[in-house]
Parts: structure tokens; C-alpha cells; sequence
């Protein structure tokens, strides 16, 4: 992998280990294949990628229960500060408030964070939404319909691994696997990331289809 699609690969899908994307016509409505209005016969396929696995919402109601209650007990203290007269501790007063805003705003964030893939064609379009809300749009002109390609990425060999001890085979670091497409320019893009090569092909090979 060259540096610059390593670069890429790090700022442009952080998260794609977590959000899983479907692979094929029979996850539901994770999958939409829309017609075009302006030709009928041409038809846009669109990826919408999982919430967070079950066991993720149990964590988010223990740590916004710990939240709740951390909030009561200094709940009195702070309202105290922001009533006197001292501008210094009103001040840590407003900030100790707004962190506790700031941290449930990107808790929910996080967790009702949505990735579409809308291909069509040569042009793959990658939104990033926000309970439902599109904030951000990238579209790109491929190389070719089928321009996709899956490589090996290891990051770093844990100490385990180069012991080379076969009795701790199960703590090595196996890496993961990305999915690039080639665009016309000759850069490339990440699509997805995954612990799976064979997700990642199926991926490749249900977009090379429109």
C-alpha cells in the first residue's frame, strides 16, 4: 500500500470495523436499489451500514445512568458557583455543564451514525449521516464499474506475534483487510474495512454489479 493511500485509509474510515456494511439483496433494508427518474433501465444501489451490535446499547444505558447520577451530585455545588459572584468559578461551573452536554451529544452520535454507499455506474457516492440527516457528501468518478480491490493491513506486529511462540499464536495481531476502489485519476478511495476478506469481496462484487 503507497503512503497516500494509507493516509487516506486512516482519515477516511476510522470506524469501518464497527459499522458493518451489507454484502448482498438479502440484508433487508439495508439494501435499496432505486431506479433513476430520468432512465428507467438505469438503476443506483445504495448501502446503508449497521447500528452498533445489541450488547453496544447496554453500555450506553450504564454509562448514561453513571452520567445522570454524577450530574445530580454536583448538580447543587454548580448551580452555587454559577450564582455568586466570583467570575472564575462560574466559569468552571458553565464548563463542567457544557462538558456534560458535549459528552451525551457524541454518545448519541455515535451511536445513531450512519454510512451510505450510492453507486451507479462509474460515480460512487459516500454519505456520513447523523440520525437520519445527511452532514456530509464525498462523490467520486471511478476508474471502472468493478475497480475494487481488497488488501491485507497490519499496522504493527504485537510482542506476541514476534516472539514467534507458537503457544501464544492466539494474541497475535492478525490485522484487517481494506477495500479500495481506483478512481480515474489514479488515486484511490477506502470504501470499507473489515476483519473478513471474504465480507469485503462480496462487497466488491455486489457494487461491481451496478
Amino acid at each position: 500500500m503507497s503512503h497516500q493511500a494509507h493516509i487516506m485509509a486512516q482519515k477516511g474510515n476510522f470506524m469501518g470495523l464497527f459499522y458493518i456494511m451489507p454484502v448482498s439483496h438479502e440484508e433487508g433494508d439495508r439494501v435499496e436499489v432505486r431506479p433513476l427518474a430520468t432512465d428507467k433501465q438505469a438503476k443506483q444501489l445504495v448501502l446503508k451500514s449497521y447500528g452498533p451490535p445489541m450488547i453496544f446499547w447496554f453500555y450506553l444505558m450504564a454509562i448514561v445512568s453513571a452520567m445522570f447520577f454524577l450530574f445530580l451530585a454536583i448538580y447543587d455545588p454548580m448551580m452555587k458557583m454559577m450564582a455568586g459572584t466570583d467570575t472564575i468559578n462560574r466559569w468552571l461551573a458553565f464548563t463542567v455543564f457544557a462538558l456534560f452536554i458535549v459528552l451525551f451529544i457524541s454518545l448519541l452520535c455515535f451511536y445513531f451514525y450512519e454510512k451510505r454507499l450510492i453507486k451507479l455506474q462509474d460515480k460512487l457516492e459516500i454519505e456520513h449521516r447523523l440520525f437520519g440527516v445527511k452532514v456530509w457528501k464525498s462523490i467520486y468518478e471511478l476508474k471502472g464499474v468493478g475497480t475494487f480491490k481488497t488488501e491485507h493491513f497490519l499496522e504493527g506486529a504485537t510482542v506476541a506475534r514476534q516472539s514467534n511462540d507458537a503457544s501464544l499464536r492466539a494474541f497475535h495481531n492478525q490485522g484487517h483487510f481494506h477495500l479500495f476502489a481506483e478512481l480515474k485519476n489514479s488515486n484511490k478511495i477506502l470504501i470499507d474495512r473489515h476483519s473478513r476478506r471474504a465480507d469485503l469481496e462480496k462487497m466488491a462484487q455486489f457494487l461491481a454489479q451496478y
